[in-house]
């Protein structure tokens, strides 16, 4: 193992594995921007897993940036990835790929953080009723992480 920086380490990390988001929201940079599509090697993703495990990292690590983590059907290797080597995640998501089923698959890896990001909203009153709507569906609050929502 490699020694500790002499310095404090950072308790986050972002990878963006993709350069995709499904939606195409006005305050967002990466709207008018001309992004190809692309996927960050699988092997350097591990290779920074690896690399953070090696140096026994212990904040958290996410795999968004700005993009959606669920545009790209290898997030759930990459957390698998992480549990392996007991490094912990949060996810940061718009919640458009969310069901029970991906919810319930979730709940096994080292999630420690969960943010779900609603946009759709016109008024406060709209806003509480969709985080009322995707906890009644989701139960997004009775998992092991710190659930909190984000507008």
């Amino acid at each position: 193992m490699l020694n500790a920086p002499p310095y404090p380490i950072f308790d986050r990390i972002s990878i963006e594995i993709n350069s995709y988001c499904n939606r195409s929201c006005s305050f967002c940079t990466r709207t008018n921007d001309n992004r190809i599509k692309v996927r960050m090697p699988e092997e350097l993703v591990y290779k920074v897993l690896d690399e953070l495990a090696a140096i026994n990292y212990k904040g958290l690590i996410s795999f968004h940036f700005y993009n959606e983590v669920f545009t790209d059907k290898r997030i759930f290797s990459f957390f698998q990835k992480c549990k392996d080597l007991g490094l912990n995640n949060y996810l940061f998501t718009n919640g458009d790929f969310l069901d029970e089923e991906v919810v319930k698959k979730l709940s096994n890896y080292n999630i420690k953080e969960f943010t779900l990001s609603i946009y759709d909203w016109v008024t406060d009153e709209d806003f509480e009723k969709k985080c009322t709507e995707f906890n009644n569906q989701l139960e997004l609050d009775k998992y092991n992480w710190n659930y909190l929502l984000c507008i």
